[in-house]
């Protein structure tokens, strides 16, 4: 039995069409020109501005068919809140067997095949519940990316021994313990790499997993190189900047964006080698450009520490998210109501507001609303009026920001034809296309028309 999807969707957020040339024509991507090759190049119009620019948003316009007016998923985490079937139930529902493989901010449970959530979803629960050890623990290593400390070494063994019993290649695994060394020969110098060891482990699991529920649609989600983007664009070109890179950055970051382009060619080269006969999508929702700004993030040193010196003295737990970003669950809505004008009321000097709280029913959804590095020694005072230094609370996530979202972004599709469309196409066509792929119906909520894209055109393997 064919255990080769029919269409595999590679979702590689915001990688840049302007990057992509370059790179490929320097000749520092092969997989991706013989991909470019092969394939029919278009460019997405996410057709939204800031703040409605976000991946979060995109993504989740991608799978619903939806623009942002009608879905009004405007949070990381929101997408669960979104009553409507997207993409892959739609075609889960149709017999259609799925794997999705952190596609972000989506609604999916229990599919006709297999669900990995992204690993900034607090909600969400793998499917099947036996993958639970590795999405647990991807989710823990990605929310807390900013501690060099957030992975043990139980669970880089917890980890090791579940992904050697589900398809773990030899390669992929010299190549992590090779990381492993090279972080200890750099004093921890190149650590940022291993956003890009951890996507080569996904992949050997989401090749395993697509031959054991023998699916017919799979995404797979990659985000390395766009955090890259967001940050060490200053240090691979300065000239865009007024604020040179910090001179305690290590060397190689300003190799670090074409070392995730380069990665992430290595991936495709196996997607290719993989599944010869599929129709690939590559697709990014957004891209970026350089951002000459004193932007930065701040995230707490110690949530129970920021926590305690706010004065929430209930029992809760907290689930970080993304970059400031986390949610704290109390045991009910009154509780959470409670907590949240305590911590609401710690204020800095100099700003209105220090934390953004919005209460979810029992949950609080927060983050440090600062952006300025020059914040740092100023006082922070709660309810109370103890006051403890805004650096005492808060550590600075990996320096200033140097990339912003751009709406334009790539989106190739491999059926045995090289076409270069020039009119833009809108993210809201991707799903009706890929659900006429599969001979599903398209529901009348999605945005369809008679545009290029309408049908996935030419693939070399039928519907």
């Amino acid at each position: 039995m064919s255990y080769a999807p029919q269409v595999v969707l590679l979702e590689f957020n915001e990688l840049c069409p302007s990057f992509l040339s370059d790179f490929i024509s320097r000749g520092l991507l092969p997989n991706f020109k013989a991909l470019y090759e092969d394939a029919t190049i278009y460019i997405t119009d996410a057709d939204e501005d800031p703040p409605n620019l976000e991946p979060w948003i995109q993504w989740f316009t991608m799978h619903s068919g939806l623009q942002y007016d009608d879905h009004k998923v405007h949070l990381l985490g929101d997408g669960r809140k979104f009553d409507g079937p997207l993409l892959a139930q739609l075609l889960s529902d149709a017999g259609v067997r799925c794997g999705i493989f952190g596609s972000m901010n989506t609604n999916y449970e229990k599919l006709d095949g297999y669900f990995i959530p992204d690993p900034w979803d607090t909600k969400a629960a793998a499917h099947p519940s036996w993958l639970a050890p590795f999405y647990d623990t991807v989710a823990k290593q990605v929310q807390e990316s900013s501690r060099e400390d957030s992975f043990t070494k139980a669970d880089m063994a917890k980890f090791g021994m579940f992904l050697a019993q589900n398809g773990l290649k030899m390669s992929t695994a010299w190549n992590a313990a090779k990381q492993i060394l090279d972080e200890k020969k750099t004093n921890g110098g190149v650590h940022w790499r291993r956003a890009c060891t951890l996507e080569h482990l996904s992949y050997d699991l989401f090749r395993q997993l697509n031959k054991k529920f023998d699916v017919q649609f799979a995404t797979f989600f990659a985000n390395s190189t766009a955090h890259f983007q967001h940050y060490y664009w200053r240090n691979m070109d300065p000239d865009p900047f007024q604020i040179p890179p910090s001179e305690e950055d290590h060397p190689s970051l300003k190799g670090a964006i074409q070392y995730g382009y380069e990665s992430m060619d290595r991936l495709i080269g196996k997607v290719l080698a993989d599944y010869p006969d599929s129709t690939i999508i590559l697709a990014t929702a957004l891209s970026q450009q350089p951002w000459d700004t004193k932007k930065c993030t701040f995230r707490p040193r110690g949530f129970d520490e920021l926590l305690a010196f706010a004065g929430v003295t209930d029992e809760y737990d907290v689930k970080p998210v993304m970059a400031e970003q986390f949610h704290v669950v109390f045991e009910d809505a009154a509780a959470a109501r409670k907590n949240a004008d305590k911590l609401a009321a710690l204020h800095v000097e100099g700003s209105d507001e220090l934390m953004s709280v919005r209460v979810e029913d029992n949950q609080l959804f927060s983050g440090c609303s600062i952006t300025d590095y020059g914040y740092l020694d100023k006082p922070v005072t709660n309810s109370s009026g103890d006051q403890k230094r805004f650096d005492e609370l808060f550590y600075m996530i990996h320096g200033l920001r140097s990339g912003r979202h751009h709406c334009d972004g790539a989106f190739w599709v491999r059926n045995g034809k090289h076409r270069i469309v020039e009119q833009k196409i809108p993210l809201v066509h991707v799903a009706p296309a890929i659900l006429n792929e599969f001979d599903t119906p398209v529901p009348d909520f999605m945005l369809t028309s008679d545009a290029d894209l309408h049908r996935l055109e030419e693939s070399p393997v039928p519907a």
